[in-house]
């Protein structure tokens, strides 16, 4: 894939984690990974944190519940690339 199409969907993401809804971030970050190596999905996982993040006491207080999110994201989506038929 082009490096600029890696911008863009960076971008995407960045404009995604200030205006859209936090699936919807979710949702671009996993297509993101799927696409690139993409580990800047977990800088993007702690500038979401640090800016919307409060400790949630369901999940024992984490307050880095995205960047948390994004590393298992990034931990299950390298075995499953290399699994995938289509990938």
């Amino acid at each position: 894939m082009s490096l600029w199409l890696r911008i863009v969907m960076n971008i995407a993401l960045a404009g995604s984690i200030l205006f859209l809804p936090w699936w919807f971030t979710v949702l671009l970050a996993t297509v993101h990974i799927f696409m690139f190596q993409a580990y800047e999905i977990i800088v993007w996982g702690f500038v979401a944190d640090t800016l919307y993040g409060t400790p949630i006491p369901a999940y024992y207080n984490i307050e880095f519940l995205f960047t948390l999110l994004f590393v298992v994201l990034i931990i299950l989506a390298i075995p499953l690339k290399r699994s995938l038929i289509f990938y």
